[in-house]
């Protein structure tokens, strides 16, 4: 399948490639060079005519993950964070000759994490508070190495989040390992006094089994980590706003949403946002956040506060970086609202969308796609977007069938056949001290 990658919003360093198809480059003429206000197909040709199978986005560099295993980037390149044994920004995609084999990718604030297809870790960018998990604390790495974890072998991932100053890893067993920036203990254990930053991925204590009851998502945000389980439980780390107090939670402890089973969580620098199994959408965010400054005077969080707008909508995912969010529905609508400034929520415009959201208006090309039945996919940066589509896994119950059903016929043997009812799967010193000003700490 040849890539189908639509973005807007801020171009500049690079973060979103300068090339379109031709058709949609003349439809941007009169857009400002430095930014596209509405979504832009990306020339396949960059990244020759590969499937993309997943795009992770920072606040100013991007990264693009093909069906070959072969990861392209481009951006700026402060620290290293592309990868390419350099620091120099790059304005069209190149690809990461280092790495082979490579099934996942995810973007820290200024750092790059990617995971092979044998389960091994390999990091590169900043690592001012050993977020790289290097075992070193350090200005940055400019090409992707293995990392390090404490007392052991490398074990197998599976799943990787990175936040601003720190990463969690889970391995294929259940284990949780943290590393990167500890001091409000948002990697899940005690903070060591004055040492605040750990350069090794160590294990974290949890308080349920992960065996019966296992994490199917995570999300790390600047102060705390979020765990979401199969249950529909949720757990969090750090420092967090919980309704109208702020929490501090040496530990992982389990957070009740209205007594809802949760499906979907998404984080933000001063705010959670959570769907339930019903589909309603929840917003815990603290009552001075810039977030909260988008919704109607009325609805000031106290508690934890329920987007009817939104739990309407059928919403599936949630998707940002700082104050902006996109939310998917079912039925592949996005609506969105926040901040707009550089045209990153697409809408033909850089004014702030406050709630509730517009719907964005999507062009014949991409809901051609949606029609196809092809997964849609959104990757969010501080003041840029990503659109892009992925294969429709099958079901692979129904493959099971198929195959069955097709031996059957050639052997003629249809006496017996009878009707299934199938059952979805759930399938050191520091010379540099880094800025961390809350109001712009960005991540996804």
């Amino acid at each position: 399948m040849q890539p189908a990658v639509y973005m807007w919003g801020n171009c500049k360093d690079g973060r979103i490639p300068q090339k379109l198809e031709q058709h949609t480059k003349e439809r941007q003429n009169r857009e400002p060079q430095n930014q596209y206000r509405t979504p832009c197909r990306i020339d396949p040709n960059l990244l020759k005519n590969y499937g993309i199978t997943k795009i992770s986005c920072s606040s100013d560099h991007t990264c693009f993950l093909t069906n070959t295993n072969c990861v392209f980037v481009c951006g700026n390149n402060s620290c290293g964070k592309l990868g390419i044994g350099d620091a120099s920004n790059i304005y069209e995609p190149v690809q990461i000759t280092d790495l082979e084999e490579v099934i996942d990718v995810e973007c820290g604030s200024a750092y790059t994490f990617f995971l092979t297809k044998q389960g091994y870790v390999f990091s590169c960018g900043g690592n001012w508070s050993g977020q790289l998990g290097q075992g070193e604390i350090s200005f940055g790495l400019n090409t992707p190495s293995i990392v390090s974890f404490e007392g052991e072998a490398h074990p197998i991932i599976h799943k990787i989040a990175c936040g601003v100053y720190h990463t969690l890893l889970l391995s294929g067993n259940g284990i949780l390992y943290a590393c990167g920036w500890n001091k409000y203990s948002q990697l899940g254990f005690a903070n060591d006094g004055d040492e605040d930053e750990h350069p090794v991925f160590k294990r974290v204590p949890l308080p349920f089994n992960t065996k019966q009851d296992r994490i199917i998502d995570m999300k790390c945000s600047a102060d705390c980590s979020v765990l979401l389980c199969e249950s529909g439980t949720v757990y969090a780390a750090g420092l967090y706003m919980f309704g109208n107090t702020h929490k501090l939670s040496t530990g992982f402890n389990r957070i009740n949403i209205e007594d809802q089973r949760i499906s979907y969580i998404h984080t933000g620098p001063d705010y959670m946002m959570f769907i339930s199994t019903l589909g309603k959408v929840f917003l815990c965010a603290s009552k001075d956040s810039d977030y909260v400054e988008l919704l109607p005077s009325s609805s000031l969080v106290h508690t934890i506060y329920e987007l009817k707008e939104l739990s309407s909508k059928k919403i599936e995912s949630l998707h940002g970086h700082y104050n902006q969010t996109i939310a998917v529905s079912k039925t592949g609508q996005l609506h969105v609202f926040g901040c707009n400034s550089k045209g990153q929520l697409g809408v033909d415009s850089v004014r702030d969308v406050l709630f509730p959201p517009l719907e964005l208006k999507l062009n014949s090309d991409i809901t051609c796609y949606i029609e196809k039945g092809l997964n849609l996919n959104i990757a969010c940066g501080e003041e840029h977007t990503t659109l892009y589509f992925t294969e429709r896994k099958q079901n692979p119950s129904i493959v099971l069938f198929m195959k069955e059903l097709a031996q059957r016929q050639s052997s003629n043997k249809f006496s017996d056949l009878c009707v299934v009812t199938f059952v979805n799967n759930p399938t050191k010193s520091r010379d540099l001290e880094p800025p961390r000003k809350r109001q712009r700490l960005l991540y996804m």
